[in-house]
């Protein structure tokens, strides 16, 4: 239901990661440079525990700013009635963080995400962005019927960033189109 891309394994090429509805597992595929892809979740850890989610939102960022791209996803069943007729898949699901370690997989780390991650949500989708300016990327989570959650970023303190304020002479204002050489 959810698909993002991104370079997991750093040789420039976009691989992509897909999340489907209950019973289905969620996919990640390594692109093989030739217009295919080939189903690897299994060789990157961690994806295969999904059976009963349903995955909305997700999105590859490097929340840690190590430099590797990491995985979040926001999950939530379509049917509010669901814990009705299924004991093992309900409405409200919980997030989940994978980190991307040296051997490039994908772990899941949602137990040391915090106390969002301990919760269950009706999630709907995701946002990812900077919103105080602190080189940390933060999530913005969706919910079906309830406020949005917004998670910081306190995973990349300490980790390097660069920031760029671009400001147009002879151009716009706001530097639409600027190259950074």
């Amino acid at each position: 239901m959810g698909v993002d891309a991104g370079d997991l394994d750093n040789n420039g090429w976009q691989d992509l990661f897909v999340a489907n509805v209950d019973q289905e597992m969620f996919s990640l595929y390594r692109n093989n440079k030739n217009e295919t892809f080939t189903y690897v979740a299994h060789a990157h850890g961690g994806c295969a525990s999904d059976q009963a989610l349903s995955g909305w939102g997700l999105k590859y960022f490097d929340y840690d700013n190590d430099g590797s791209i990491d995985l979040i996803l926001a999950n939530g069943h379509p049917d509010d009635m669901i814990g009705r007729y299924s004991r093992q898949v309900r409405y409200k699901e919980p997030l989940l963080l994978f980190h991307q370690g040296p051997d490039g997989k994908l772990k899941n780390v949602s137990a040391e995400g915090g106390t969002a991650f301990e919760n269950a949500f009706a999630a709907r989708g995701l946002a990812v962005g900077d919103y105080d300016n602190d080189g940390a990327l933060d999530v913005l989570i969706a919910t079906n019927g309830g406020a949005p959650v917004l998670l910081k970023n306190n995973a990349a303190k300490g980790n390097n960033w660069l920031g760029l304020r671009l400001e147009g002479a002879t151009c716009t204002r706001d530097a639409i189109g600027a190259r950074i050489l």
